[in-house]
């Protein structure tokens, strides 16, 4: 009886046993609490021989110290930070976290809780000569996902690894989200300061839907590549988060740096989401800088600005070709020498239109609607802006651009009638000139004469007595020149208003005896209208015969 009651406890305990085995990736689950919990899980992944994904759950923080180990990923892992820290340790040329044969490492996962996706991965050494992370090998790929939560940061190179915190030399990055930031690449060709990647030896691809590339550094003595991203014979798409506050830095006057944000060195990019922006170069193409035979496409939402370099502050093409799509936003970056938003030194130049953009300039503090691309070589000025047509791709054609406005300069009319307050017939204000002409400060402006100098009417003449001056020179918005005319009545007429019908003499009498009286004038003597002046006559002719008669009568006597 014993004896079967033990055989039957085995052969339960090995029933539970079997079914205690992970049955899917997600019950694959491994914590470690320390560097050799951790070096260990990982050993014992890499033994697998079943292609499922397995989980390492930290419980602590992970130190490789001095051991130098470099950890390589050969099975689908998972990794979550709850937290906690990974330090790969002090030494310079080894530590790093390797994906190889195939494998994909994913720094947090997708819908991971805040905490359980907290990671930060970063090294003690001053300065090293591999990156944080490495994608692939020449005969080997491997893929990168990290998410929202995980930092990749703190860590110094020497120029023999490309990037700092993340290399890619055969397979994929998929960036979901997550910090990557305060990293320096410092050489004689130094290469990306954050992510860089070389596809000349295999398959280099770099998704960006999320997260920050941020305040990192390309510092060279000679020639510095991409602040934040380098990426030769690749391909870029870009579909969210943010390029920012990375620099490509000189520490010699003689120096030259390219791609304040990104670098692009043949290969492909299509930027759909996001931005990139308050980058700089100390030389070339403060956002991106394309070299080499590189492709790129801008479209509608894509935003960069605020990049600063001495040429092309946004955007320096030197490679094959570039296309900003109508909303995308290339505007407001600066240029110390020419071409504030684009320096196009390629094969091909494809813009759409800026007001598309429907953007403001700060960059002058004006905050005036863009309304076109303006030539800045010589440097862009409002007052003498000129636009350029982009209606049309441009070759290779080397054009500095700028997405601003101009200011229209104007010459205006205006007619004055030479009798104070008194206005001017329709036919006179048909006369007024219009200036069509493009007009500059500083330009000497002659005006334009009426068509006509002499204009009749009913009742007299008018005629154009001039300008108020023979030429003006162009110092504000509005240069206006005012033309004087004077009315002339015809011979024999005493007009009022020109245009009007002459009153009678009667009538003029006897309106000014209407305003004397109504001004209260007295002793003064007013012509009658009867006449006065022959009584006298009349008097003598009519006692003439009286006097006659009676000398008759007398005599008769």
């Amino acid at each position: 009886m014993k004896r079967r009651i033990f055989v039957v406890c085995v052969f339960v305990m090995l029933l539970l046993g079997v079914y205690a085995v992970p049955a899917s990736a997600d019950e694959a689950i491994y914590e470690a609490s320390d560097f050799v919990e951790f070096k260990a899980a990982v050993e014992e992944i890499n033994a697998k021989t079943a292609d499922e994904t397995y989980t390492i759950s930290l419980t602590g923080d992970i130190d490789f110290g001095s051991a130098g180990y470099n950890c390589a990923f050969f099975k689908n892992t998972v990794i979550l930070g709850n937290g906690h820290t990974i330090n790969i340790g002090s030494e310079i040329s080894n530590g790093e976290l390797r994906i190889r044969n195939g494998a994909v490492l994913s720094l947090g996962k997708n819908n991971g809780s805040n905490n359980e996706n907290q990671l930060k991965v970063t090294v003690n050494a001053p300065k090293r000569s591999s990156a944080l992370l490495h994608i692939g090998a020449w005969e080997e790929t491997g893929i990168l996902n990290i998410y929202d939560g995980v930092e990749l940061t703190g860590c110094t190179t020497n120029g023999s690894s490309l990037g700092s915190a993340v290399n890619i030399s055969n397979g994929e990055f998929n960036m979901y989200g997550g910090d990557i930031h305060g990293n320096t690449n410092e050489a004689v060709a130094a290469m990306g300061g954050a992510v860089a990647g070389d596809g000349r030896y295999g398959k280099v691809v770099f998704n960006m839907y999320g997260g920050s590339i941020r305040d990192n550094k390309t510092l060279t003595n000679a020639f510095g590549y991409g602040g934040g991203v380098f990426l030769a014979n690749a391909a870029f798409n870009m579909e969210g988060g943010s390029i920012r506050e990375n620099i490509v830095g000189k520490t010699t006057d003689n120096a030259q740096g390219y791609g304040g944000g990104v670098m692009l060195y043949a290969g492909e990019a299509v930027l759909r989401g996001g931005e990139i922006s308050n980058n700089t170069s100390s030389n070339f193409g403060g956002g991106i800088f394309t070299h080499n035979g590189a492709d790129i496409v801008i479209k509608t939402g894509f935003s960069i600005t605020e990049n600063s370099a001495s040429q092309g502050g946004g955007l320096c093409n030197n490679g094959n070709s570039a296309t900003v799509e109508e909303g995308a936003i290339v505007a407001n970056n600066t240029a110390a020498v020419k071409g504030d938003d684009i320096a196009h030194y390629g094969n091909s130049l494809t813009i759409a239109p800026a007001q598309s953009m429907n953007m403001l300039l700060s960059t002058d503090h004006s905050n005036h609607l863009i309304t076109g691309w303006y030539l800045d070589d010589p440097r862009w000025q409002a007052d003498s802006a000129q636009e350029i047509d982009v209606t049309v791709s441009l070759g290779k054609v080397t054009t500095f651009l700028k997405a601003a406005y101009g200011s229209k300069y104007v010459v205006t009319y205006r007619f004055v009638n030479d009798s104070e307050g008194e206005g001017l017939p329709a036919e006179i204000v048909a006369l007024l000139p219009a200036d069509t002409q493009e007009h500059h400060v500083g330009d000497t402006v002659i005006p334009i004469q009426p068509t006509q100098l002499k204009v009749a009417v009913a009742g007299g003449v008018w005629e154009f007595k001039g300008y108020d001056a023979d030429h003006k020179i162009v110092e504000d918005i509005i240069t206006e020149f005012v033309g004087t005319w004077a009315f002339k009545p015809n011979k024999g007429s005493l007009n009022g208003t020109p245009g009007t019908k002459p009153k009678s003499a009667a009538a003029r009498v006897e309106g000014k005896e209407e305003q004397l009286r109504e001004s209260g004038a007295q002793n003064i003597n007013i012509p009658k209208t009867g006449d006065t002046t022959n009584i006298k006559l009349y008097s003598f002719l009519f006692a003439a015969p009286i006097m006659i008669l009676l000398a008759l009568f007398y005599y008769r006597k």
